[in-house]
């Protein structure tokens, strides 16, 4: 799913959560609250491919953007992000997602960063 597809988007601001802790029920629970997004994170956070999948599968239900921050931007972390194979599998009874062209999201953490933005782009 892209997020321009999500109606509750079109007409306003997104909101979304920051997530740590994986779990299907809980991105289920989110999205059916009306969050427009979810950040799954690889980083920082407990997800491991099986909840991933199922976290995507969950927010994807129920018209929710998951977003998945990468372990590392390398060949290994990057394509299980990306992986269409886990958006394919459907969830909660409906047909699967239509697969969406990735979205690559910069995250700035320092004011370094942003000196150096033209060299990282």
């Amino acid at each position: 799913m892209s997020l321009p597809e999500n109606p509750r988007s079109l007409s306003g601001p997104m909101h979304g959560i920051w997530r740590l802790i994986p779990s299907p029920c809980v991105s289920e629970l989110l999205a059916q609250a009306g969050l427009d997004l979810q950040i799954l994170d690889r980083e920082h956070g407990g997800c491991d491919r099986t909840s991933l999948a199922t976290d995507i599968m969950a927010c994807e239900a129920h018209r929710c953007a998951p977003l998945v921050h990468v372990g590392g931007a390398n060949a290994v972390e990057i394509p299980r992000g990306l992986n269409p194979a886990v958006r394919s599998l459907g969830y909660g009874g409906g047909p699967p997602p239509q697969p969406a062209l990735p979205w690559f999201v910069l995250i700035i953490e320092t004011l370094t960063t942003v000196e150096h933005l033209g060299d990282i782009l």
